[in-house]
């Protein structure tokens, strides 16, 4: 008798104790959305401080380069709040830029083509791309890449570049042009011994072929 007067009272048990869970279950989700809903709040705060500062610095670099491009434009001086010798350290970078545009660059597309047809006419290959995974072939062609990035770069940190039409143009055709030839390299598609002695990224260049006798003879066979 009593057993069966205990029946009821576990069952009422487990109803609560179930209710209970659920309870502890519907309150336990609402914390979590809770808490993802915080995070996700800071983390947009996050980000959006971060974006804020990044503006920051680069409306700081901007205002720096432009004040410097005014001194030495109106010749200032000092009173822009910076110093004269900055801008001159500035001005000394045009030279240099103008190496690389004249020298650097072209001399680098040179090597690069000559040297992929001398590891296609070692290898005895049909295809320049056959050659295209040799190292001194892979490693010249990112080396090329990487000059020109290097270039495109150093260009548009120079604060006059703007005022420079012969830099402002090159900055163009070495952005627009040379990097994505250099960076697709149409040259690994032609035949080894039917390969021009300039890829079309020398050629914009401005590269001046060199005598290549073993091209010559080559193409004549």
């Amino acid at each position: 008798m009593e057993n069966l007067l205990l029946i009821p009272l576990v069952g009422l048990g487990l109803c609560l104790a179930y209710l209970a869970a659920q309870a502890f279950v519907e309150y336990a989700g609402i914390f979590i959305a809770d808490a993802m809903y915080s995070f996700t709040e800071l983390s947009d705060d996050i980000s959006k401080g971060a974006d804020n500062a990044r503006q920051r610095r680069y409306r700081e670099h901007r205002k720096r380069e432009f004040l410097m491009w005014l001194n030495a434009k109106m010749g200032i001086g000092e009173t822009s709040g910076f110093a004269t010798d900055q801008v001159h350290e500035a001005q000394k970078q045009a030279p240099i830029l103008r190496r690389l545009l004249k020298d650097e660059i072209p001399a680098m597309t040179l090597r690069c083509c000559k040297t992929h047809r001398l590891v296609g006419w070692a290898s005895e290959a049909e295809y320049i791309y056959e050659v295209s995974g040799e190292p001194e072939c892979r490693g010249l062609r990112e080396r090329m890449v990487d000059l020109v990035e290097a270039s495109v770069s150093m260009i548009q940190q120079y604060p006059f570049y703007l005022d420079d039409e012969i830099l402002l143009q090159n900055l163009i055709v070495l952005r627009k042009r040379i990097l994505p030839i250099c960076r697709e390299c149409p040259y690994l598609s032609h035949a080894v011994v039917e390969a021009p002695l300039l890829c079309p990224a020398a050629v914009i260049a401005g590269a001046k072929p060199e005598g290549d006798k073993c091209h010559d003879q080559r193409k004549r066979k």
